[in-house]
């Protein structure tokens, strides 16, 4: 009920619901149906009318208006806009066309934005029926000139608001819904703004969840610029790069082209990724192997790709250049490497994930080859060494 202004409930005793329902729906704010839209076959109905070149009455051109993409994606826009301006005057609930108009404006396929502008400046200025609902919007409309200075207006009270109801009450002060093109490049910017506040979590990630591709890259990329020179992985909102992950994939993967854009950023989640996966698989999975750990840390600016596999008795593949090594969680295991032109990560999923081969199986498909390296003694001296030879060296 936050977003609705409440009669004065003094008035009425409590038990009396129906009347305050009652007084509720006539309160000025009460929007419930703001952007109730005509019937279906009433559309159907108008939109064949002006297909077939038929007179439009007044009911045809109340159906179209929510339907102007429609009618400018079939051609028939300047054909529903000079039977606009011809019944004009005699079109009386003039506000009803506010939010389809507004609808129209605030979607960034709209090609004749200026034109539909015009004509709500001129509602505006005729309209006999201001309710204070409409006052933001009339007020933003009749103080700008033109259609981009008024989204910019917009756009501006976007960064000025903190909190989830601020969003909520700006929404319907500017007649916007969620489904607004608009609408999401606000809370896009907003979003990048105010991304570690924790409290706004759950609704950053629903509402990065709907948005399109662009929108939701536009977003990672801010985050992620602001731990480029951050090495301490530790520091990174993980929740952040956890969702990153889920939307857009293994940045490394070849066929991924999610990333398409982002090539510099993605060295930033590169480096979470790794430290991520290596903490989790020694410290959860093999049950606190530090020496393993601490050793694979030191070549994290070497290591491109990471993946883990259950299926392959706990199997960590860690991939770098030109060379893949896979370690084991259970002891006893050597640690195996083989050159990318015979193993890479894409390989070894396609082999372990998409075939009915047993576990023992998978194991022995990892453990291929004699160039391995058993964990005894000063074993990191010997792997420092190995790896020295194929061409990698510590990061600092």
């Amino acid at each position: 009920m936050g977003d609705y202004v409440l009669p004065n409930f003094k008035l009425y005793k409590p038990q009396y619901l129906d009347d305050s329902i009652k007084q509720i729906k006539k309160s000025k704010l009460y929007k419930a149906n703001y952007d109730k839209q005509p019937k279906r076959e009433m559309v159907e109905e108008a939109l064949n009318k002006i297909r077939n070149n038929e007179v439009l009455s007044k009911r045809d051109i109340k159906a179209l208006s929510f339907h102007l993409l429609t009618l400018e994606m079939e051609g028939l826009f300047d054909r529903y806009y000079k039977t606009f301006v011809i019944h004009f005057n005699e079109i009386r609930s003039k506000t009803y066309y506010i939010r389809p108009l507004l609808g129209y404006l605030y979607n960034s396929r709209a090609k004749h934005k200026e034109r539909i502008y015009e004509v709500m400046k001129a509602i505006i200025k005729v309209s006999t029926k201001r309710k204070q609902n409409y006052t933001e919007v009339f007020n933003l409309v009749e103080s700008t000139a033109y259609v981009n200075e008024f989204i910019n207006k917009i756009k501006i009270k976007f960064t000025k608001i903190a909190s989830q109801n601020d969003i909520s009450r700006l929404c319907q002060e500017l007649y916007m819904k969620v489904a607004d093109e608009l609408y999401n490049e606000c809370i896009a910017e907003f979003i990048i703004a105010n991304y570690l506040d924790d409290r706004l979590w759950n609704f950053y990630k629903d509402t990065i969840t709907n948005m399109t591709q662009e929108l939701k890259k536009r977003i990672f990329k801010s985050v992620m610029l602001n731990y480029m020179d951050e090495y301490d992985v530790a520091s990174y909102p993980k929740q952040w790069f956890q969702l990153i992950y889920r939307q857009l994939g293994d940045p490394y993967d070849p066929i991924n082209h999610r990333w398409k854009g982002l090539e510099e950023e993605k060295e930033v989640f590169r480096r979470w990724n790794i430290d991520e996966n290596i903490e989790k698989f020694f410290e959860q999975i093999v049950g606190g192997d530090k020496r393993r750990k601490s050793f694979w840390k030191r070549y994290i600016n070497n290591i491109y790709r990471i993946e883990y596999f259950e299926e392959a008795s706990k199997a960590l593949a860690l991939e770098f250049k030109n060379h893949m090594f896979v370690e084991f969680a259970e002891s006893g295991n050597a640690c195996y490497y083989y050159h990318k032109n015979d193993f890479d990560i894409n390989k070894v999923r396609e082999v372990l994930k998409g075939s009915s081969l047993n576990r023992s199986a998978k194991v022995k498909f990892l453990k291929q080859g004699t160039d391995k390296k058993n964990h005894s003694g000063d074993w990191e001296y010997q792997f420092d060494y190995s790896l020295r030879s194929l061409g990698y060296t510590r990061s600092r």
